[in-house]
């Protein structure tokens, strides 16, 4: 009966696994409406004003409603802290599981990221489209022809994206 021995070096496969923990460490994805993202197109015709034409001024009404604006009358209406509150849980784990299939080999720490701040952006944009508390002014429905707060044209919704940003 002939065995074989088979020699096997683990030195490039801590290497490579040392050098991901490392690059892991560092890297993270920022969500929201960054700087230079994306805009996204309106999904309907609004109510009473154009489609924003940049990212930075559609972030502003973005920042505006997240935090209110009691001098011009705007209630709290945040979806983003909300949405990664909510869920911190589900988060957790895909993040988990991403770890490991980096450190498996299966995928890269771009696909990792990419997951992840696609993930984010669905628990956004479920926030945005299922908030309905506080209720729009009487006012704000005749003028909307809708009582969905956040939702005119669908631009902010459709416009939520994420960066990726890598350790070095």
């Amino acid at each position: 009966m002939a065995h074989s021995v088979r020699i096997f070096d683990g030195s490039s496969v801590m290497d490579r696994l040392l050098k991901d923990a490392k690059q892991l460490k560092g890297s993270y994805v920022k969500v929201g409406y960054p700087a230079g993202g994306k805009l996204g197109a309106p999904s309907k015709k609004g109510s009473s004003h154009n489609p924003y034409q940049d990212v930075s001024e559609l972030a502003t009404v973005a920042a505006t409603h997240e935090y209110g604006a009691p001098k011009k009358n705007i209630p709290k209406r945040a979806t983003i802290r909300p949405a990664i509150d909510k869920g911190k849980e589900k988060i957790g784990k895909l993040q988990a599981k991403l770890v490991d299939a980096v450190f498996a080999g299966k995928i890269t720490i771009e696909q990792a990221l990419d997951t992840l701040g696609e993930f984010l952006i669905s628990l956004i944009k479920k926030e945005i489209s299922t908030l309905l508390l506080p209720p729009l002014s009487p006012k704000t429905i005749k003028r909307k022809k809708s009582s969905k707060p956040l939702i005119d044209m669908g631009q902010m919704r459709n416009s939520v994206n994420f960066t990726r940003h890598r350790a070095n």
